[in-house]
């Protein structure tokens, strides 16, 4: 009794589906190009002949062979079978060729634009209405899964990295940063200086963020030593740096609190936090940088620590006065090479390389304040050579000194030198006094020096 009922309910439901419509319709759907391919298929297994085969979708249709037909032109409906039941080229490659066509879509669309529904068998827009909830649903993971990661090639007119360093590893914001910090440097003093860098950090809403953006910005600038390689040293920059940070602590972007919880949670011993840790200093202090006063050379303290450095190489008396400037480091490092080069003296070039692994090993100074002290003296060893015409030679074997196991220096430092241009000679065994040496042969590394 209720077979009848159920019966016709499964046909009500069946006549609802959204394809049932196109499966009693087969002939109206019928694919010339689908049914190619299945016809090129079977004749490519061996069935080959004459006579009817039967489409995928029901529809009968006449294969003709050559001998029947000739040269004559198929329709777009059919596909000419020659000899042997092997497939007409030409037809077969023009059937490839309305394939690609297809796959553009109409009107020259391409599937990317279209929102991939080519992909769905589905050539006209009206066909979405014969579409389930379901099957949207399928499509909108799938185009979403497969173009909206699209980029644009590097050589395309639509590509653009915005101005940003290309394969940096740094956030946009970070980058932001650095330049402002740089155009900063220029004149620190400025109302604009630290106006460019606020409107950065503002950005970001919590104290943690900005804290993470200056760590990060600082800490590439420590490593790249992008005061050196940005143009004109300027021995200073640190030290501007840190007074600009102290500036933003002042105007309460950041919060002392803050930058206490940030060294509690990262306890290393790197140049950038020590760096961080002088600008909380400055503030604390009510340094006279917070009001515009700022120096424009080192003191003259430091110039004679230099001095005392590389006469003596004694760390233990300026460890005091360097620990609380480590943004002065990298200047003493300079001003001890400068130093040593001018003495001319072998045996004070190899005390210097001496000290400054002393004052690593020691934990007075870091490996890139070293760097960049030696960095700093290498970019100016043109300027050097008008006073000191052996101021290559010098500098390389100063270098050569420093790379030696235990290295102070990155070998990155080290292919800053320039290569020796002038012969230097050791004079005695006794004295590590060196004198230029005039010669006819190219000067090289393996020759410069020549030891009495």
């Amino acid at each position: 009794l209720r077979s009848a009922p159920l019966t016709s309910l499964g046909a009500s439901l069946q006549s609802r589906m959204p394809f049932d419509a196109k499966k009693k319709n087969a002939a109206n759907d019928f694919d010339p190009e689908l049914e190619a391919e299945k016809e090129y298929e079977s004749l490519s297994n061996g069935s080959g002949g004459s006579g009817k085969t039967k489409s995928s979708n029901g529809v009968s249709k006449n294969r003709k062979t050559s001998s029947e037909t000739g040269d004559e032109t198929k329709s777009e409906d059919a596909i000419s079978v020659g000899s042997q039941g092997k497939p007409a080229v030409n037809n077969f490659k023009e059937a490839k060729a309305s394939r690609k066509k297809r796959c553009r879509g109409v009107s020259g669309s391409s599937i990317k634009k279209d929102g991939g529904r080519f992909d769905f068998g589905l050539d006209n827009r009206d066909d979405f209405d014969d579409v389930s909830d379901d099957e949207m649903g399928d499509m909108s993971r799938y185009v979403k899964d497969n173009y909206n990661g699209h980029t644009f090639d590097s050589e395309s007119d639509d590509y653009s990295n915005d101005g940003l360093r290309e394969t940096s590893p740094l956030p946009e914001n970070a980058i932001r940063l650095q330049e402002c910090l740089m155009e900063a440097l220029k004149d620190p003093s400025a109302q604009e200086a630290v106006h460019s860098m606020t409107e950065v950090l503002i950005e970001f809403f919590d104290e943690k963020g900005r804290l993470e953006t200056i760590e990060k910005a600082l800490d590439d600038m420590v490593i790249r030593d992008e005061w050196t390689t940005s143009g004109a040293v300027d021995r200073m920059a640190e030290y501007k740096t840190v007074s600009l940070l102290a500036k933003i602590i002042d105007q309460g972007l950041i919060s002392v609190d803050a930058f206490n919880a940030h060294f509690k949670h990262n306890q290393g011993d790197s140049q950038t936090l020590r760096l961080m840790h002088s600008a909380v200093n400055f503030y604390q202090s009510n340094a006279p940088e917070l009001q515009g006063d700022f120096l424009s050379a080192p003191p003259k303290e430091f110039s004679d620590i230099a001095e005392d450095l590389c006469r003596s190489g004694e760390v233990s008396c300026v460890r005091d006065a360097l620990h609380g400037c480590p943004f002065l480091h990298a200047d003493v490092i300079y001003q001890v090479c400068n130093n040593a080069a001018n003495t001319m003296n072998m045996d004070v070039i190899f005390n210097a390389s001496k000290t400054f692994k002393d004052l690593i090993c020691e934990k007075v100074m870091t490996v890139a304040a070293i760097n960049a002290g030696v960095s700093r003296f290498l970019t100016e060893l043109r300027d050097t050579e008008v006073d000191l015409p052996a101021a290559s030679s010098l500098a390389f074997l100063l270098v050569s000194y420093c790379i030696e196991s235990p290295a102070c220096i990155d070998y990155n430092v080290y292919r800053k030198c320039p290569r020796p241009r002038k012969f230097l000679r050791k004079r005695t065994v006794s004295s590590g006094r060196l004198s230029i040496l005039e010669a006819d042969e190219d000067c090289t590394e393996s020759n410069y020096l020549q030891v009495a």
